[in-house]
């Protein structure tokens, strides 16, 4: 079993640059042409798509960890051999495609006096993350 440790930037006060990282879908990649059982672990700090390399048939299992702190080890070992589950629920949801996202990938842009305090319509009310009813649970 080999284990790819990869992230993705982040910071407070600007959006990230992108869905993608090639650098670090190069190093998965790379480990899974060697290795059969390729585990690759997360450290990100929202969406981060994994396309290149869901599909790679040596890339057995893909662990979003977000920011685990000092335990991160322990957690992770506790996970891999069972002795808890992987029952975490995820903020927000990981998509197959960028294109999946639809809208939420163009906010509102703030302009005229807003521009120093940018507002966002919420025209969809409580389905943010829906881009048509039919696709959310609990609708019809």
């Amino acid at each position: 079993m080999c284990f790819v440790f990869i992230n993705s930037w982040a910071t407070e006060g600007r959006d990230k640059p992108g869905l993608h990282d090639d650098y670090s879908d190069s190093i998965v990649l790379n480990v899974a042409s060697k290795c059969n059982n390729t585990i690759v672990v997360l450290h990100n700090a929202g969406v981060r798509l994994v396309d290149t390399f869901y599909n790679n048939p040596n890339v057995t299992g893909i662990i979003y960890a977000h920011l685990p702190g000092q335990d991160a080890g322990r957690a992770l070992t506790s996970l891999v051999y069972g002795d808890v589950s992987f029952s975490g629920k995820m903020p927000y949801t990981v998509a197959k495609n960028e294109s999946d996202y639809g809208r939420l990938l163009a906010p509102d842009q703030p302009v005229g006096v807003e521009y120093l305090f940018p507002q966002s319509n919420f025209t969809e009310g409580v389905l943010v993350d829906c881009e048509k009813l039919s696709s959310c649970p609990g609708r019809y």
